[in-house]
Parts: C-alpha cells; structure tokens; sequence
C-alpha cells in the first residue's frame, strides 16, 4: 500500500457530563458543541511502520470555545503529538447557562488511527492507553 493510500480515519465523539445542583429554579443549559472538528494527520513515521492506535483528548473549553488544558492520552507515543494539535485547532460553541457562556470542563474526544480495510478496533487494541506527558514523543 502507498504511502498517499494510507489515511487516517478519525472516529470523533464528545462525551459530556453535567451535574445537575440542588436548585430551585430551572436553568437553561446548552452544552459545548463542536463547530469545527479535528482534522488529525496520520504522523508519515507510523505511516511507513503500519502502526495504529487510538487515542482521548480531554480538554477544557473557555467561554469563547476555545480548547485549552489539552492533555492526550494513546495507545502508541507516536499519534500524541498530533492528537493534541487536532484537537487544539477545534472551534466550539460554548457553553451557556441562561444565555451566558461558561466554560465547560472534562470533554473527551476519542480518536482512531488506522489504515482502511485493516480491520483495527480499539476495543481490541491489548495496549492500555497511557498519559502522553509521560512518554517521549517524536
């Protein structure tokens, strides 16, 4: 297979979590959405080395969507570099309570690199998925 045969395939998905408080008035709360979605490169080293892997971006988005405390996780060091600056391109829309945008903690992003037609689950994938801080990274 060629290298320009060979593409990234990038499963995105925002698992959101909201905690409801003990109030007596109802708010109205519109969660972070994403405007603009990663558009991850597959990195060319694993690219030549048939390597695949998943990875989840946790982040943070501020009041204007913007994503910042961005911090990956992977199955392989290799896809770290390049699953935090897909997901640090992202646009959101905020989160608003009443009308008000806020930030919006805890937004995991997963995402899946692997060749098409090679049959890559990342429910399969025997490597756990380790802090991308914590390893060197090309």
């Amino acid at each position: 297979m060629t290298i320009a045969a060979r593409a990234a395939k990038v499963g995105v998905m925002m698992i959101l979590i909201l905690v409801g408080g003990g109030s007596a008035s109802a708010k109205q709360i519109v969660d972070s959405q994403v405007k603009i979605g990663p558009k991850p490169n597959y990195p060319m080293i694993a690219t030549w080395l048939g390597l695949e892997g998943y990875c989840e971006v946790r982040l943070t988005v501020d009041e204007n969507g913007l994503p910042f405390a961005i911090t990956p996780s992977c199955t392989r060091p290799i896809f770290c570099f390049e699953a935090k600056r897909a997901v640090s391109d992202n646009l959101f829309k905020p989160k608003t309570i009443d009308g008000v945008p806020t930030v919006r903690p805890n937004v995991v992003f997963p995402l899946e690199f692997f060749f098409p037609g090679s049959g890559y689950h990342e429910e399969e994938d025997p490597r756990p998925l380790e802090l991308c801080e914590q390893k060197p990274v090309a």
